[in-house]
């Protein structure tokens, strides 16, 4: 890892650090008897005496089903217990954190049931996350498409470079920053990322046709 990345890492986790050490703004990590338990680690996906499919298995098919990961349910306050339940218990939990974000994004940046605690929010689940495992790039790579939503460029951009500093790289993670680097204006680099992803078998021609439209070919 380059030593400029390093110094960004460093500071996106001092800051996420602070954050989660105050616990009304993000809650500690601490979970009781649940969790907290590393998502990616095979063991919990494995059936033990306490769990016969597995500690994930036992925490997804009561609170994070299909249904609740396409946010479907009517009472959207449920619906949003039961993600934060999840990811207390799994704090690292992909899916969860994107579907949590979706969540968030649909109530215009507000979680449903918090509104005696506005300061709970999206970016308080993922400072837990790099809290738990600040070296977990799936999260960065999921972090990065909710900063770019958001219109947070440059933070969505470290988050890319530091998921990829952590193994994530892919054509679909070329496409996506591709795209992001084309709303920062940055044509060439770009052009570049469109190329790797294209050449790598991504087959969505939306960063193609935005490129052309701004004058660029592969």
């Amino acid at each position: 890892m380059s030593g400029k990345l390093c110094v960004a890492v460093a500071i996106v986790l001092v800051t996420f650090q602070q954050a989660a050490a105050d616990e009304y703004e993000c809650g500690t990590l601490d979970n009781g008897l649940i969790g907290p338990w590393d998502y990616h680690d095979p063991r919990n996906h494995i059936p033990n005496g306490e769990a016969p499919k597995g500690r994930a298995k036992l925490v997804e098919n009561a609170h994070f089903t299909p249904i609740i990961e396409a946010l479907k349910p009517r009472d959207k306050y449920l619906l949003a217990q039961d993600i934060v339940y999840t990811l207390r218990a799994f704090p690292n939990h992909p899916r969860a954190l994107l579907s949590l974000a979706k969540l968030e994004e649909h109530f215009h940046g507000k979680l449903p049931g918090h509104s005696a605690s506005p300061r709970i929010t999206t970016d308080c689940f993922f400072e837990r996350a790099f809290t738990f495992r600040p070296e977990d790039g799936r999260v960065w790579a999921i972090y990065a498409l909710v900063l770019h939503r958001k219109k947070r460029y440059e933070e969505a951009l470290t988050a890319y470079e530091n998921a990829e500093s952590y193994g994530q790289k892919s054509a679909q993670m070329d496409y996506n920053i591709g795209l992001l680097l084309i709303d920062m204006g940055k044509l060439d680099d770009a052009l570049e990322r469109a190329r790797r992803a294209y050449a790598g078998g991504f087959a969505l021609p939306g960063l193609k046709r935005r490129l052309e439209a701004a004058g660029r070919t592969l």
